[in-house]
């Protein structure tokens, strides 16, 4: 198939970073060092293993091809429960959530934000990534402390 995909990038070296690459253009700044890179793109696709090394003031690329493991035709992958900055509960932002989810293959994301109505798609649209993900506004309705969620709700 070929081309370019949101995956998921983590990094162990000199630093260790979890990077949501979702952008073909998207540069990574790290210190000089040998660093063990895996990709990966959630359950149905294999992920990849790569030793890097980085060299002082110099840009490196490194090429994977993420194989796909599961055939997924006929079924979507969808997260039903998700929360956000707009809910109490969390500190990711709209735009960690959604790259999130579009890095972990995930083409569905329905925000359950606490007591709060959360639209994924204006964030979704403003990074580019509706090709690869969709959303539905929910919410968790938590009085008293206890939870019921509630989707899909009107815009």
């Amino acid at each position: 198939m070929g081309g370019f995909v949101p995956a998921r990038i983590m990094l162990s070296g000199p630093v260790s970073r979890d990077i949501n690459l979702i952008d073909p253009k998207q540069s990574i700044a790290l210190p000089p060092g040998s660093y063990t890179l895996i990709a990966s793109r959630g359950l149905a696709y294999e992920f990849v293993k790569k030793e890097v090394k980085l060299e002082a003031k110099k840009t490196t690329s490194v090429d994977v091809i993420l194989e796909k493991a599961v055939d997924t035709s006929g079924y979507i992958g969808a997260d039903m429960h998700l929360h956000a900055t707009p809910s109490a509960d969390s500190e990711l932002s709209l735009e960690q959530r959604v790259s999130a989810l579009a890095a972990e293959g995930v083409e569905l994301g329905v925000s359950s934000d606490h007591d709060v109505w959360t639209d994924y798609a204006p964030t979704i649209q403003k990074l580019k990534l509706t090709k690869w993900l969709h959303s539905a506004i929910g919410q968790e309705v938590s009085p008293f402390g206890f939870h019921s969620n509630a989707y899909p709700l009107p815009k």
